[in-house]
């Protein structure tokens, strides 16, 4: 997959990705891009399991979209999408702090990423209500 092809994905996914979690067609378009790109990318063992990583992902089985974007290290950036994967297995853990991290590590790499910013959005917010809790 050339670099061109690759920018041209990440930007229809993050446009897909806004309305997704709220928008069934865009959920299902965006995991229909995905396969094929999958299709696309047969025999380029890298970027078939970053995109197997974004299938997971998008399907919020961030455990398993983890595994796969560490495995796809020749992806360009493929540690954004390991961290911003790595927030969400944190988060779903309960460990707020150590999935903060990860987003700020995240939005370093790639600062307007729309779902990560939310989930740090929801994350600083959940941190907050537990601060609060903890000094009544």
């Amino acid at each position: 997959m050339d670099s061109q092809a690759f920018q041209k994905y990440l930007k229809q996914s993050q446009q897909l990705s806004i309305n997704s979690p709220t928008d069934k067609k865009s959920s299902m378009d965006l995991l229909t891009l995905i396969d094929e790109h999958l299709k696309i990318c047969q025999g380029q063992e890298a970027y078939e399991y970053f995109f197997k990583g974004e299938k997971a992902f998008y399907k919020r089985q961030y455990k398993l979209s983890l595994k796969y974007y560490s495995m796809a290290r020749k992806v360009p950036n493929f540690r954004f999408f390991c961290h911003r994967a790595t927030a969400n297995v944190f988060k779903n853990g309960g460990r707020i702090d150590e999935a903060i991290s990860f987003a700020w590590k995240a939005l370093e790499m790639y600062p307007t990423d729309y779902l990560t910013l939310k989930t740090l959005e929801n994350l600083l917010q959940d941190n907050h209500k537990d601060n609060e809790a903890k000094s009544i």
